[in-house]
């Protein structure tokens, strides 16, 4: 995955996960739910070349508040850390279905880091 594409993955979770948004009444990003004191104008955002969303595909403890966000929906999801088709280790973040004789996969993501695949899996469960 290239550095853009990371980016823009971190992004989507931002907002569409994490419930960044823009205020129109008050012009600033911040997450929904959030007190006013933790926004930032989005003046100010577009004077800061630094500022950035959450790391969610590098950073562990992002990628946590992201994955509590997609079990928060009552979804259950398992995640492996198992070889795949070709042998490579690989973690995998998959949602399943309930029924009273078990259980099938809705859908899976695979990824070489545990954030990533949990950033990829949100991606697919965020965009139903």
């Amino acid at each position: 995955m290239t550095k853009t594409e990371s980016n823009e993955l971190d992004a989507f979770c931002a907002k569409h996960v994490m419930g960044w948004k823009i205020f129109k009444t008050t012009n600033e990003w911040r997450r929904a739910g959030s007190p006013a004191s933790m926004a930032m104008k989005v003046s100010v955002l577009d004077q800061i070349p630094h500022f950035k969303w959450p790391s969610y595909t590098t950073d562990p403890a992002a990628a946590m508040e992201v994955l509590k966000k997609c079990a928060e929906n009552q979804h259950v999801v398992t995640i492996e850390y198992a070889k795949n088709h070709l042998g490579n280790w690989q973690w995998m973040v998959a949602k399943l279905h309930c029924y009273s004789s078990g259980y099938s996969e809705d859908f899976c993501t695979c990824a070489e880091t545990l954030e990533l695949a949990i950033c990829q899996f949100a991606r697919k469960l965020f965009s139903k």
